[in-house]
């Protein structure tokens, strides 16, 4: 268990919603051609998308206490002069087998070129609260958080695209203690019928 060091990021989260359960946020930089990483850690779990595609989810479990950095190498999805990287995060904030009851938090650097270009806390990030997502639901079971339910519409993915201009505002969260992933990354193989 390698303990692993962030150049800059903080870890960040609605202001006064850390520990609220349930809350479904949006984090988005714009990232040019290069050679690329997003380097991530979050309670409880995450999406990143580039240019609206599914690239990554985690993050790998740890101990209580403790959060595992993903490194997803985003390099060759980065097809246009300006591409935007998208993190969704969902904070749940509840005890159940599949997740712990932790402050919610994300803490990402992105990186190109090996220099920091986006880090939560300090620069590069818009952050969304996404009201697509149904907060007051139902624990599905003590195994699962909670059932996801949305209220989609055309709109829903704008801040994907930098077409929102109300962002959430931040609070610098409490330190966390970061280790490396140590297991290896899915796939995301598609399946057909």
């Amino acid at each position: 268990m390698g303990r692993y060091i962030f150049k800059q990021a903080e870890p960040v989260w609605a202001n006064r919603l850390q520990k609220e359960m349930n809350v479904h946020m949006g984090f988005m930089a714009k990232v040019g051609k290069c050679k690329a990483s997003v380097n991530l850690a979050c309670s409880t779990n995450y999406h990143i998308y580039v240019n609206e595609k599914f690239i990554a989810s985690g993050p790998a479990r740890a101990a209580h206490g403790y959060y595992r950095v993903d490194e997803i190498d985003i390099t060759n999805y980065l097809i246009k002069d300006v591409n935007s990287v998208a993190v969704i995060v969902w904070g749940y904030c509840v005890n159940a087998y599949a997740v712990l009851d932790q402050p919610s938090f994300l803490t990402c650097e992105i990186i190109c070129d090996n220099e920091v270009i986006a880090a939560t806390g300090v620069k590069g990030f818009n952050a969304y609260l996404l009201d697509d997502y149904v907060r007051k639901t139902q624990r599905y079971t003590y195994q699962r958080a909670f059932i996801e339910s949305y209220v989609l519409n055309t709109n829903s993915n704008d801040w994907m695209k930098d077409l929102i201009i109300q962002q959430a505002s931040l609070e610098i969260c409490e330190k966390k203690e970061y280790i490396t992933r140590n297991v290896r990354y899915p796939e995301y193989e598609k399946l057909y019928p």
